[in-house]
This record gives structure tokens, C-alpha cells and sequence, in this order.
């Protein structure tokens, strides 16, 4: 089941999502927009695969998620062409991000794998709650961890549901904000701060401080 909703003050400033616009089905869009598309071509999709067999039906929606992931690479790379500003790259790396994850786990749904039930066992069928302003899911049934939490010592403490972005008219990009594009806290991303600015601080006294820090910048937290 999917259930999708669209809430506003999920949308970044006017100017930001400006910036975001990509060439899709020859019109000029808002990232978010032509993300919505290929995300419901997607489940129309997997609605449409009528076979019985398992291993027939498994390929087929595996093939129509690797179709959407191309076409969302696609476009995330070509926002990330345009010129953007700081906020903008945050947006639409937030959007790049929440979208592969939906289908990750729409799949996974779709699939009837154990990880989408409940701890008690009596989800009886998965749902999905999208929000369009975020480009997919509206809050994450299960915080998997990103590949690059393999190489730090403490996982990512993450939340459940996006914080609603903040429109105003700085340039730069908050700890809150960095957070929510991996639905983690701000007080991670101030620590990881730290950390960063303590590496680059020593780059002035060693040599080899940086590749210290690209070698140990993570896997030493």
C-alpha cells in the first residue's frame, strides 16, 4: 500500500528549488517534480506484474526499480550540474538520497520482507507513507545504516521523519539541516564538525594530516 501526501513546508525556498530544475519529458522542472514522476511510474509498475511465480515476479520488480534508479541518477546529477548554492546542493542531495531509499525499500515491501513487519509480527501488509515535497518517503520504517557508517567506530543515532525545512535568507547550511538530509540529529553532525575542524587545523602543522584525516576522519569516532 502506498499513501502520499504533500506538505508544503517541506519545500525549501522558491529561489532554492529554482535552482534544482532539470530537463525531464522536454519541460524544465522542479527536481521534486520529476522525481514524483519517476517514483509513480515505479509503483505502477510493480502494481501491473500479474505473474504467479516468485522468481518471475522478483525480476520483474527488481527490473522496474533498477529502470527508476537509473532515470533518478539521471536527474540528480544533472541538478547537481546546475549552479547551486550551498542550501541547494543540501536539497537536492536530500531529495537524491530519500528517493533511492523509497525504492530500496518499496522493494522490500513490495517483497514481503521480514524487516518491513512490526516487532510483534502483526503488520499484515506494508505500507509506504510518501511525502512528494521530500522527493519519497516521509519518515523511514527502518533506519538501515549508509554504507559509509561501515568504517565509523559508533553507528549514525538517526530519527524517523524529516524536521520541515528552514526558510530563511542565510547562505549557509546548519547543523540541523546537514542533519536532516540523513535523518540523523544536529548534535551528530556538530560532533563530526568538530572533528573535521580539528583534522584541518592540524594540516598546518603536519603534512600528512591530510590524508590522516581522509583515512581516519570517520572510522576514528
Amino acid at each position: 500500500m502506498v499513501n502520499t501526501i504533500f506538505t508544503e513546508q517541506h519545500l525549501a525556498s522558491r529561489d532554492i528549488e529554482e535552482q534544482t530544475k532539470v530537463e525531464y519529458r522536454h519541460n524544465r522542472v522542479f527536481l521534486w517534480v520529476a522525481i514524483k514522476s519517476v517514483l509513480e511510474d515505479c509503483f505502477s509498475a510493480w502494481a501491473q506484474i500479474s505473474v504467479i511465480q516468485t522468481d518471475v515476479f522478483i525480476q520483474q520488480a527488481g527490473e522496474a526499480r533498477s529502470c527508476a534508479m537509473s532515470e533518478l541518477n539521471r536527474l540528480v546529477l544533472a541538478a547537481y550540474a546546475n549552479p547551486l548554492g550551498l542550501k541547494a546542493v543540501a536539497r537536492v542531495t536530500q531529495l537524491g538520497i530519500n528517493a533511492r531509499r523509497t525504492l530500496d525499500i518499496g522493494l522490500e515491501a513490495l517483497l514481503d520482507y521480514p524487516t518491513q513487519k512490526s516487532a510483534d509480527g502483526k503488520m499484515g501488509r506494508p505500507a509506504l507513507r510518501i511525502d512528494w515535497a521530500l522527493g519519497g518517503l516521509a519518515e523511514w520504517p527502518q533506519a538501515y545504516p549508509f554504507v559509509f557508517e561501515e568504517s565509523m567506530a559508533t553507528g549514525l543515532a538517526k530519527n524517523r521523519a524529516f524536521y520541515s525545512t528552514e526558510k530563511n535568507a542565510r547562505k549557509d547550511i546548519t547543523a540541523k539541516q546537514i542533519a536532516n538530509i540523513f535523518c540523523t540529529t544536529s548534535e551528530m553532525i556538530e560532533l563530526l564538525e568538530a572533528k573535521a575542524l580539528g583534522m584541518i587545523r592540524k594540516s598546518f602543522k603536519h603534512s600528512e594530516a591530510l590524508d590522516e584525516y581522509s583515512q581516519d576522519f570517520l572510522a576514528s569516532h
